[in-house]
């Protein structure tokens, strides 16, 4: 086959020759396939096709012409590449007009003949770019010449601050993004002065003239000089860092005292006065951009929204007399990328949507400096809340990727634990089987030098793995037990926060404990798009109030990712994710787990004089079924863990257990609270049972 693959591959070389040529897809599929798969030669592939061409060959067009000398190109010699080129550019400058590409030579569109100010322009090009990805690429690009003391190209982005345009970096005849290269470059120098002050202190006018700017006051870019300031204030003389860090307080916030607010939703729909009625040049917005942003910043000040509208317009025309609207965009149609949907920043920025955005955060300066901010019972600082909304989900300074981790070496492949297609047959014993090694569980004992306790991971697109755990006194793990293996797979677990616990199993009269506090769903912020980040990195668990204190935990870094006492590292929490994919075909795979140390867990558990129960589910999603619950299907693991290092695996409650349900109301059979209670009841009836097989 070996041999015989290359020659077959010409062969569909010539009898495909047109699809090769024309069809977009085949151009980049076929040829792909014909090289990896076949092995066929480059060369001989062109020629084939132009074979399979015949007379027809004179009726090809200068694109397909291009599209061949493109999959020639890495088989020719450079200096045939070049003398190539060459004539085309020479034939070219005779023959194309004048307004093709990017139009008429201009100055502008010449390079700057030094290594340093082509990187600078690249990457400010890049810090300009429509999709949010390649924005935060190059933001870590500015971050690694930090990094390798280049500072020599970061004075050149710096310069660059004020250009309006992107030069021979992109397409001329397409709009520049200028105010989002200033802001991603901000965001790029306020991290890069946490580690290198000294370097960044020159440029100390540069961050002052951004922070303190009355004709330009986008509040967004006020708020990361404000935070490279900062900063930099602490290697300053003591009489300027004074004077400079009280000048900074002053900085966008509001010079008035704060007032309630005064039915919000009455004056936000107040219509235009007469003398102020919309003309035929307004900027129209998105929808859902006005909902949710607007919305907000008319909440800040308690105005109308027409008010906020034609201030923006006011801007908006001022860059582009142009610009109707916020889908407005010369370069793509309209994809799910660009939405605003839910208020949430898009992956692609339309030309329209960019200019609204950044018109909205200008108006939130002018407002700032002339109106007083209100606040309600939903908020004691209404500007504050607003802010936080457009800086990123980290409050330390630190960015999303720096807390994301990498993904475990011990994930299972997806296809290493088979899923069942339903949950109608008894399969505990395989479920053991197959769970038990991601919990280092062997022969009944806890075996591995830690365990995971608590966390929610996804080992494919499409299943699930979350993992819970409590405390709980021996005199409450039956019921415990029982009460969980009474509930349906797909709701299987246990809380892992007192106002849950509390509503499970009642108040008081009980012995279980949390003792791993997760996070609350969080939202990430302008990183929400950064390619190395992944929103897990917010949600990462740690031990509890009552544990640290026990055990007296301190965390090693400001992520949280590990928790240590005298004795060494007790708890590790792990934080790892990634995306992938566009619109429909978009993909994410992640999670976060907190894994305690063996020994401290034992120790833990003899001084609380409890056992730890802990349920493993994993649950796969099923396309295509009716929907609800029977959308997918399961493997659980019920399991509690002893002082001694014991470990205990259990099946399913018994028919005593199931009896005490039956007994219930069957509107409240479903309800683990009532559930837990009738068990216990049935308990302290029959003390000597224990009630479940294992």
């Amino acid at each position: 086959m070996d041999l015989a693959l290359p020659e077959l591959g010409l062969r569909l070389a010539r009898l495909h020759a047109e699809e090769l040529l024309q069809s977009e897809s085949w151009r980049s599929a076929g040829w792909d396939g014909l090289l990896t798969y076949f092995h066929s030669d480059r060369s001989g592939l062109v020629d084939a096709v132009l074979e399979g061409l015949g007379s027809s060959v004179a009726e090809v067009s200068g694109d397909a012409w291009l599209g061949l000398a493109a999959k020639l190109a890495p088989s020719v010699r450079d200096a045939a590449l070049a003398e190539g080129l060459t004539r085309l550019l020479k034939l070219a400058a005779v023959t194309l007009p004048g307004e093709f590409g990017d139009g008429p030579w201009t100055p502008e569109l010449a390079l700057v003949l030094n290594p340093e100010g082509v990187t600078a322009g690249l990457i400010w090009a890049r810090l300009g770019h429509s999709h949010a990805p390649m924005r935060w690429r190059a933001v870590h690009a500015v971050s690694r010449l930090a990094a390798v003391k280049r500072f020599d190209v970061i004075a050149h982005l710096i310069q660059r601050f004020t250009d309006s345009g992107i030069g021979p970096f992109g397409d001329a005849k397409l709009p520049a993004y200028p105010m989002h290269a200033q802001l991603w470059l901000l965001i790029a120098l306020a991290r890069i002065a946490l580690d290198h002050p000294q370097q960044l202190v020159v440029h100390l006018q540069f961050f002052e003239q951004v922070a303190f700017a009355d004709n330009f006051p986008h509040v967004v870019m006020r708020a990361f000089a404000i935070d490279t300031l900062r900063v930099l204030a602490a290697v300053l003389d003591p009489s300027e860092r004074d004077k400079l860090l009280q000048r900074l307080d002053n900085t966008n916030r509001s010079p008035f005292p704060q007032v309630m607010a005064r039915e919000f939703q009455k004056r936000r729909y107040l219509p235009k006065p007469d003398t102020a009625q919309r003309g035929p040049e307004a900027f129209h917005l998105d929808y859902d951009f006005s909902k949710y942003h607007v919305e907000r910043l008319c909440r800040v000040f308690s105005c109308a929204e027409w008010e906020i509208e034609s201030r923006m317009t006011h801007w908006v025309h001022g860059w582009d007399a142009n610009a109707h609207s916020m889908y407005d965009d010369p370069r793509a149609r309209r994809c799910y990328e660009n939405d605003w949907s839910s208020g949430s920043m898009p992956e692609v920025d339309r030309y329209g949507g960019y200019l609204g955005w950044h018109a909205l955060m200008l108006c939130a300066g002018e407002f700032l400096q002339t109106r007083e901010v209100t606040r309600d019972e939903w908020s004691d600082d209404a500007w504050a809340d607003f802010i936080e909304h457009y800086r990123l989900s980290c409050v330390n300074g630190q960015w999303l990727a720096e807390l994301t981790d990498l993904f475990p070496v011990d994930l299972p492949d997806s296809d290493a634990i088979p899923m069942p297609e339903t949950d109608n047959t008894a399969r505990e014993r395989d479920d053991h089987e197959l769970l038990q090694p991601m919990l280092g569980i062997s022969e009944a004992q806890l075996t591995s030098e830690s365990l995971p306790v608590s966390g929610r991971w996804s080992i494919s697109t499409d299943c699930t793995v979350s993992l819970s755990s409590v405390l709980v006194t021996v005199d409450d793990l039956s019921a415990v037990v029982m009460t969980l293996l009474t509930e349906g797979r797909f709701f299987c677990s246990l809380p892992e926060d007192p106002e849950s616990v509390e509503s499970h199993f009642g108040g008081s009269g009980h012995g279980i404990r949390t003792w791993i506090d997760g996070v609350a769903c969080t939202d990430s912020n302008l990183d929400q798009h950064d390619p190395y980040a992944f929103i897990s990195a917010q949600r990462r668990p740690t031990p509890s109030a009552w544990v640290r204190d026990q055990l007296g935990l301190v965390a090693d870094d400001v992520g949280g990712r590990c928790w240590s006492n005298s004795t060494g590292v007790c708890f590790r929490t792990e934080a790892w994710g990634a995306t992938g994919g566009r619109g429909e075909h978009r993909w994410e795979v992640g999670g976060h787990r907190i894994n305690v140390d063996r020994s401290c867990l034992l120790s833990l558990l003899k001084s609380e004089e409890v056992k730890l129960i802990g349920v493993l589910k994993m649950q796969r999603y099923l396309a295509g079924r009716a929907g609800g619950t029977g959308n997918f299907s399961h493997r659980l693991l019920v399991f509690n863990v002893d002082s001694n290092g014991r470990v205990e695996l259990f099946k399913r409650a018994n028919k005593f257990a199931r009896d005490a349900i039956v007994g219930l109301d069957k509107k409240y059979r479903h309800d683990f609270h009532h559930r837990f209670d009738a068990i216990c009841a049935a308990l302290k009836a029959r003390p000597g049972s224990r009630g479940v097989r294992k």
